[in-house]
């Protein structure tokens, strides 16, 4: 979890579901409160990559926060 905190990001490999990956940003935290919501695209395995969903992870990130201060706003 500590690796999951520091890089903002986690993934997944058929955890939830077979032949599905992902990778999830968690909205951060306002001065409100606590909010445990995330974004996460998902794919199969069979069509793209694990490096392919990685690639995606800066962009989550700057999304998860965007979508955090607009509900802030």
């Amino acid at each position: 979890m500590a690796h999951v905190r520091e890089r903002g990001w986690a993934e997944v490999e058929e955890e939830n579901e077979i032949d599905v990956r992902s990778i999830a940003a968690a909205l951060p935290h306002t001065p409100e409160g606590t909010r445990a919501l995330a974004v996460s695209p998902a794919a199969t395995v069979i069509l793209t990559e694990a490096d392919q969903l990685r690639a995606l992870a800066s962009g989550l990130r700057d999304c998860a926060a965007e979508i955090a201060a607009r509900m802030s706003a």
